[in-house]
C-alpha cells in the first residue's frame, strides 16, 4: 500500500495542498479492468502507459538484473565482432585487439556477448 505525505500551506493567501509519493519499490503498477492488465509510468505529473521496453527494463531492475549484466547461451567463439570493431575504429580512430575485448566484455562468464548476436557465425 501506497501512503503518501499530505500538507498544506498558505501561499499568497490560498491554501495549497501538497501530496508527496515516495518512490515505489514496488514498480511497475499496473491497473487491472475487465481482464485486462496495463502497466503505468509517471512522466511528468501524469500517469501514462508503461511503453514496452521501458516495462522490460522495470522488470529486470525489480529483480536486479541489468540488460549488459545478463548470460547468454552463445559462446565468444561462436561469435564474430566486426560490426563492433568496425564502428570503434571509425569514432576512436583505434583497432583493437583481442586482449581489449576483455574490457569490454566479461568474456568466461558469456556476459555482454548478447550485444552480438546478429553475428553469430
Amino acid at each position: 500500500m501506497i501512503i503518501p505525505a499530505i500538507s498544506s500551506r498558505d501561499i499568497d493567501g490560498k491554501i495549497v495542498v501538497e501530496i508527496k509519493v515516495k518512490t515505489s519499490v514496488y514498480a511497475p503498477h499496473y491497473y487491472v479492468s475487465d481482464g485486462s492488465r496495463t502497466a503505468y509510468i509517471r512522466l511528468g505529473s501524469e500517469s501514462v502507459q508503461a511503453p514496452a521496453h521501458i516495462l522490460n527494463e522495470m522488470l529486470m531492475r525489480s529483480k536486479n538484473l541489468t540488460f549488459d549484466a545478463m548470460p547468454t547461451a552463445y559462446k565468444v567463439s561462436d561469435l564474430t565482432f566486426t560490426m563492433f570493431d568496425a564502428t570503434f575504429k571509425r569514432l576512436k580512430k583505434m583497432i583493437l585487439t583481442q586482449k581489449d575485448y576483455v574490457s569490454f566484455w566479461d568474456m568466461s562468464a558469456g556476459r555482454n556477448a548478447n550485444l552480438c548476436r546478429t553475428y553469430v557465425l
